[in-house]
């Protein structure tokens, strides 16, 4: 019999391997995903937490409002959509980057849901454009040319110290046009929406585009846009052009109780009689720390505080 030597494994793989096993027996996944494990995406999902959880409750609240129609304009691997599927008649994804697109072709078909997805991006004009993909995060993929984030931000904000091509795939995409892309998508025509956009600096201007193609939408408050920006000038923006709709910007966050200053006693509590959580839309502030970064425009009386089964 032969024998081939493989090589020994340390005690901290052994133990990752350990941890990692005991976790997803103890959390199962509620919801059939195809993951990447060394993915950023994926990390959440892996341990049985949910992937801005703020973002997809934040979703599922503002559904009651508008059950028609869920856009997800950068759906990724669909994290999002499938966890708030169920609370709508139709899902449409937006996702340029082939890769995660074909994860998410995956995913849709091991769910229920009515999905339909479009494997472009949305510009502001039908062009052709070099996706950057980061090796180690699909979710942040981005088109430099015509960013709102400058080429060292984008780095920063994936985890490199500055840009470099090297720490990237580079993919050709077809991007449409976005008025185009709403009214070949008879998105004008639908009683009620809630848009998510996640496009890595580009989503100041898709919001700019809707405002003027969906203005009946918002004169009607039938519509409501959860968006992500790393600063505050275009959230401001968009709170001073929307006053005249009665809507507002809020920032979403997620309040945990026990919450105190002692990170050991709090565990130690949170593990003997669990852990009451809240949504809350809290008003954008002068300066805000930059984990507060996910966005919600809807109409003001909407915007109220919304409990959380624990």
């Amino acid at each position: 019999m032969k024998k081939i030597t493989l090589s020994t494994l340390s005690r901290s793989q052994l133990m990752r391997q350990y941890v990692i096993k005991k976790l997803l027996k103890k959390f199962p996944l509620q919801i059939n995903y195809f993951l990447k494990p060394n993915d950023g995406i994926s990390y959440h999902p892996l341990i049985g937490v949910k992937h801005d959880e703020e973002v997809s409750e934040s979703i599922i609240y503002l559904s009651q409002y508008f059950p028609n129609c869920f856009l997800d304009v950068g759906a990724n691997i669909g994290l999002i959509s499938l966890e708030v599927a169920t609370f709508f008649k139709k899902i449409i994804c937006v996702e340029p980057n082939p890769i995660a697109c074909n994860i998410l072709r995956t995913n849709t078909l091991l769910n229920e849901g009515n999905f339909e997805i479009h494997e472009i991006g949305i510009g502001a004009d039908n062009e052709l454009l070099d996706l950057y993909i980061p090796k180690g995060n699909l979710g942040g993929a981005f088109v430099l040319q015509k960013n709102e984030y400058s080429a060292q931000e984008l780095a920063h904000k994936d985890g490199y110290q500055e840009f470099n091509s090297s720490n990237y795939l580079v993919q050709t995409i077809k991007v449409q046009n976005s008025v185009d892309f709403i009214k070949d998508n008879h998105l004008n025509d639908e009683s009620s929406l809630v848009i998510k956009i996640d496009i890595e600096g580009q989503d100041g201007k898709f919001i700019d585009t809707l405002m003027t193609v969906l203005e009946r939408h918002f004169e009607k408050k039938s519509i409501a846009i959860v968006f992500e920006s790393h600063n505050l000038e275009f959230p401001k923006k968009l709170q001073s052009l929307l006053q005249k709709y009665d809507y507002d910007v809020y920032n979403p966050r997620i309040k945990t109780t026990p919450n105190m200053r002692m990170p050991i006693i709090r565990r130690l509590l949170k593990f003997l009689q669990g852990e009451a959580r809240e949504l809350q839309f809290w008003p954008i502030m002068t300066e805000m720390h930059p984990v507060y970064r996910n966005f919600i425009c809807a109409p003001k009386d909407l915007l109220m505080r919304q409990r959380i089964d624990s």
